[in-house]
């Protein structure tokens, strides 16, 4: 296949976007960096995330709500670098945020393991810390555990769906299994302008990968040059 103008490849397609589904109640991660990163190169907490701590109720089985409450008493500030992430000095960075922004502040990262360690199993957060985990700290083997968890939760969601999909993709190149939850996705959400934009762009990588497989296996054999 040719493609004229610019060509989309494979790093620009799965690369982390600013996305919303209708079920999300956390911003993207990347985005959150990048809302501050010019004031102090700090970041504070999706403000997504207090509206869960004020208007979910508090019940003995669903504990959630009321240790968010007590999380969204503390500043969540992530400092970070150029690259996109805090660098800690010391063991004392671990709780004090990374990049020695002291204080007693908590990182994104410590904020979500904080809820998870109440709501295990929650689709919600553990889809948005598999994004934060891919988009901010490039953890892909995180990332797709996370995700993995929360599909068990929730198999029908096509932006989880749709998030598997790309990073199987994007780690092991599993054509197959990548496309079957991508097509899951679309089939679960045929409206999400974002998930059909992914698998859009997964059908283009993946025919390129075969137009390039092709054209190896018609170039003749290498034959070493007579003395």
């Amino acid at each position: 296949m040719e493609a004229t103008g610019t060509r989309l490849t494979r790093s620009a397609s799965l690369s982390p976007r600013l996305r919303r589904s209708p079920t999300a109640l956390c911003v993207s991660p990347r985005s959150m960096h990048h809302h501050h990163q010019q004031q102090q190169q700090s970041l504070r907490r999706a403000t997504s995330d207090a509206d869960i701590a004020r208007s979910a109720p508090a019940t003995a089985s669903s504990p959630l709500p009321l240790l968010l409450r007590d999380i969204l008493e503390e500043d969540v500030v992530v400092v970070v670098d150029g690259a996109g992430r805090g660098k800690g000095n010391d063991d004392d960075d671990k709780t004090s945020g990374r990049g020695g922004g002291g204080g007693g502040h908590m990182d994104m990262g410590e904020y979500y393991r904080r809820v998870l360690r109440v709501e295990p199993e929650n689709p919600l957060v553990l889809r948005n810390y598999g994004r934060y985990l891919q988009e901010v700290e490039g953890d892909l083997g995180g990332a797709e555990e996370c995700y993995a968890r929360a599909l068990l939760a929730s198999p029908d969601d096509g932006d989880l769906l749709s998030l598997y999909g790309q990073l199987l993709w994007e780690t092991s190149q599993d054509k197959d299994r990548a496309a079957a939850y991508l097509e899951r996705a679309v089939q679960a959400a045929p409206d999400d302008c974002y998930v059909l934009g992914s698998y859009a762009s997964f059908l283009w990588d993946a025919e390129e990968d075969e137009d390039d497989e092709a054209e190896d296996e018609m170039k003749p054999p290498l034959v070493p040059a007579s003395c």
